[in-house]
């Protein structure tokens, strides 16, 4: 919603339009980032608390069907499956390093959003080494 009210609705059906003033624009924009920007908070959340309301073991299969989420809502934040659980308390050890980052940025940016299957060939070579 935030990328299509930056860029003035470009898919809408053809002969409608939205026209939005800038100020109103931008506390819309921000409004919807206030919203949104507690998501890693209640991922993490979810994560405490899954031993506490399921029997299965916590993985993140497990999370993604008992807590009916996607992929999306876990690596939309940037972060890594180790990273989460760190956060939550239950991997102490895990230690950000900046290949974790890349992998990160990678999850939650282009691998949700594209199908190039050149892009995941390139990917997975970087894994390879």
């Amino acid at each position: 919603m935030k990328d299509e009210i930056e860029t003035d609705f470009p898919h809408l059906p053809l002969g409608c339009s939205i026209v939005l003033e800038r100020r109103a624009k931008e506390i819309i924009i921000a409004n919807i980032k206030k919203a949104t920007s507690s998501g890693l908070r209640k991922l993490v959340k979810k994560i405490q608390n899954f031993n506490n309301s399921y029997t299965l073991p916590l993985n993140l299969a497990n999370l993604l069907k008992f807590e009916s989420l996607d992929l999306v809502n876990v690596y939309k934040s940037k972060n890594t499956w180790d990273y989460l659980l760190r956060e939550a308390g239950i991997k102490k050890d895990f230690i950000t390093t900046g290949f974790e980052i890349q992998i990160g940025r990678m999850l939650g940016t282009t691998w949700l959003s594209t199908d190039s299957l050149s892009y995941f060939e390139k990917s997975f070579c970087i894994f390879k080494k």
